[in-house]
C-alpha cells in the first residue's frame, strides 16, 4: 500500500487543536478588552458613585417664615432622616433689584431628631419684596430639594 492513505490513518489533529485553542483564547482576551471598555475598569465602588434621584430622600418643611425685616434673623428648619447631610440657600433681590442666590456657608448632618436649622440674617442692602429659600439633603446614594419655598422681606423699621 505504497503510496496510499488509508481512511484509518491518523492525520495530525494537533495543529487543527491548537489553531482551536488560539482562537478561543484570542476571542476571550477581545471580549474581555471590549467589556472593559464598554463598562470602565476598574469598576466604580459605591462610595464613588454620584447622589441620584433613584429613590427620594424624605424632607419635610417644618418652619420657614412667611415674612422676615431687614437686619433680621430668619431661621427655617426642616426633617429629614437623621444622619443626612443638609445645605441651604436663599435668593434674593439686591436694592439694585438684581438677584442674589445666596448658599449659606454650613452643610451639616441631620440631627438625632432628622432637624436640620439655619439662621440667616438679613442684610440691610435687601430690597422689599419675594425671596426664597431652598433647602437640600441627601444621603450616602440620593438627593432631594424642598425647591423654592417663598418668602417676604419687608423693611418693617422704615
Amino acid at each position: 500500500m505504497d503510496g496510499v492513505v488509508s481512511m484509518y490513518s491518523r492525520a495530525p489533529q494537533r495543529s487543527l487543536t491548537s489553531s482551536h485553542a488560539r482562537l478561543g483564547i484570542a476571542l476571550t482576551v477581545a471580549i474581555l478588552v471590549l467589556s472593559m471598555l464598554t463598562c470602565g475598569w476598574p469598576p466604580k465602588s459605591p462610595s464613588r458613585l454620584k447622589p441620584t434621584i433613584s429613590s427620594i430622600v424624605a424632607i419635610e418643611i417644618i418652619e420657614v417664615p412667611n415674612v422676615v425685616c431687614v437686619g433680621d434673623t430668619m431661621t427655617f428648619t426642616i426633617r429629614t432622616t437623621p444622619g443626612n447631610e443638609c445645605e441651604a440657600s436663599v435668593g434674593y433681590y439686591e436694592a439694585g433689584k438684581s438677584w442674589i442666590s445666596q448658599r449659606l456657608e454650613r452643610t451639616f448632618a441631620a440631627d438625632n431628631e432628622g432637624l436640620c436649622t439655619w439662621s440667616w440674617l438679613v442684610p440691610t442692602e435687601v430690597a422689599s419684596g419675594e425671596a426664597e429659600v431652598r433647602m437640600e439633603v441627601e444621603d450616602e446614594r440620593n438627593f432631594n430639594s424642598t425647591g423654592p419655598v417663598p418668602f417676604e422681606i419687608r423693611g418693617c423699621g422704615e
